[in-house]
């Protein structure tokens, strides 16, 4: 079975991926960093000289890839994937979808904090912008077979809160 991590940028997708593929030995897959792999440029360059529209497009085709694997792994979504095609539904077909849920002030913060550089929040041109995207990007999240409340938790209890969901679902048919 496949894990999905889901969530707006700098919940933690790919970090708590990255964990949990090495304590249960499950091969990780970021997916901003498996395209700019494949396109041989940078998510940044990819939006700047071919726009969004073509980003959305090389995604939702990867995705379709990735569909057709048989192997298990741990996957770390863009904050984007799920909010455009049919990449939501495509998510919940390729395994367990988790939604890292965090409240966006915090989000907010810790992406000014830590000089986040995407395009989609280096297009922001107020704060007002990016509750904006994330309340509609939010209604995609909610979509998601598992929600985990990450505001209160320790990485470790996120990770064992991951797992526990992935145990309980990895025999189910």
């Amino acid at each position: 079975m496949n894990i999905i991590l889901l969530g707006y940028m700098g919940c933690g997708k790919t970090f708590y991926a990255r964990k949990l593929s090495t304590i249960i030995n499950l091969p990780f897959i970021d997916f901003d960093t498996l395209i700019e792999q494949r396109e041989k440029k940078s998510i940044n360059k990819i939006f700047h000289e071919n726009g969004e529209s073509y980003f959305r497009e090389i995604e939702n085709n990867n995705l379709s890839q990735l569909l057709n694997q048989n192997n298990n792994f741990i996957f770390a979504t863009g904050g984007g994937t799920p909010c455009f095609f049919n990449n939501l539904d495509l998510l919940n077909e390729l395994g367990l979808t988790i939604y890292l849920k965090k409240k966006p002030k915090k989000l907010y913060n810790f992406l000014i904090k830590n000089n986040y550089n995407r395009p989609i929040f280096n297009s922001f041109k107020t704060i007002e912008d990016f509750f904006n995207n994330f309340n509609y990007r939010e209604k995609f999240y909610l979509k998601s077979k598992v929600i985990i409340d990450c505001d209160n938790s320790s990485n470790i209890q996120i990770l064992t809160k991951i797992n526990n969901h992935y145990n309980e679902n990895r025999f189910k048919k």
